[in-house]
């Protein structure tokens, strides 16, 4: 709300459970409750913090939740997910033995935002999940900017046998995760996440938006197409080159020049990211 300053904003809290696993956020309760709302009724970008351990998901489930995901960005929506905050190791697990994507920061129908922090340079944040879907194969969106990054040479890549190098890679972007101020009974406190990130980042896509629109034109809806075709080739975000996410007794993935399994293409340009949205039609 700070970064998308006057634009209306909604708070949701959606009651229910996951089937086949009772602890699981309840992903399509919340999306039907979506797709039930009016044209005029619907948000045009969303901001989800909460994700699951991908292997923890039935996939039946997971595809079912990516057809929602499909109808909200047609209808209009950009929905934004925290990539997590375990590095490669997903929801924070202490024993893994391979990496652990998240979900549905892993499904190729939504924008997955990692974590950063600092300045000059602006760094990965250690705590960004990031890597590849064992669910979901790598959309021809991603093609090049995936293999981009296998090809760079990267210093400290891990082992191929930790992670599925064909799947859809995680995050898309990224926005600033350490040090922010949150009120909780009164007392300002700081927090850090890519439940941070994700916000700030859809803060950006509802200005965005809200220049369309007021130039007569539709809100963005699903965003990955354009950034990965457009925005990110462009030079429309800033590019984050250092750090990696550790986990698994390992260091993680590094991050390098171009799109990363930690930061994705990097944080947002506000400035060159409108002058990309508003040549569109």
């Amino acid at each position: 709300m700070g970064i998308g300053r006057d634009i209306p904003t909604q708070f949701w809290s959606t009651a229910g459970k996951q089937p086949h696993n009772e602890q699981n956020e309840p992903f399509l309760v919340w999306l039907e409750a979506i797709a039930a709302l009016s044209d005029s009724n619907l948000p045009l970008s969303m901001s989800v913090s909460y994700g699951d351990n991908e292997p923890g998901v039935d996939l039946t489930y997971a595809n079912r939740v990516n057809v929602e995901f499909q109808k909200a960005g047609i209808r209009g929506t950009s929905i934004m997910f925290s990539s997590g905050d375990g590095g490669v190791a997903g929801g924070q697990s202490s024993s893994c033995t391979i990496f652990i994507p998240t979900f549905p920061a892993s499904s190729p129908w939504v924008t997955s935002v990692g974590g950063t922090t600092g300045t000059k340079p602006e760094v990965c944040a250690k705590f960004s999940s990031g890597g590849f879907s064992n669910y979901f194969e790598r959309p021809s969106y991603q093609d090049s900017a995936v293999k981009g990054y296998f090809a760079s040479g990267a210093s400290g890549m891990p082992s191929s046998s930790l992670y599925n190098a064909t799947g859809a890679g995680i995050p898309d972007v990224s926005a600033q995760g350490e040090n922010f101020d949150v009120i909780v009974n009164g007392f300002t406190e700081p927090v850090d996440g890519t439940s941070c990130s994700s916000p700030a980042f859809t803060g950006i896509i509802g200005l965005l938006n809200e220049a369309r629109l007021a130039a007569n034109k539709t809100s963005l809806g699903y965003l990955n197409q354009l950034i990965y075709k457009t925005a990110g080739p462009a030079g429309a975000f800033n590019d984050v080159t250092e750090g990696s996410n550790p986990g698994c007794g390992t260091q993680g993935f590094p991050a390098t020049k171009g799109w990363d399994p930690v930061t994705g293409w990097g944080t947002p340009n506000y400035g060159k990211l409108k002058d990309i949205v508003m040549a569109l039609p």
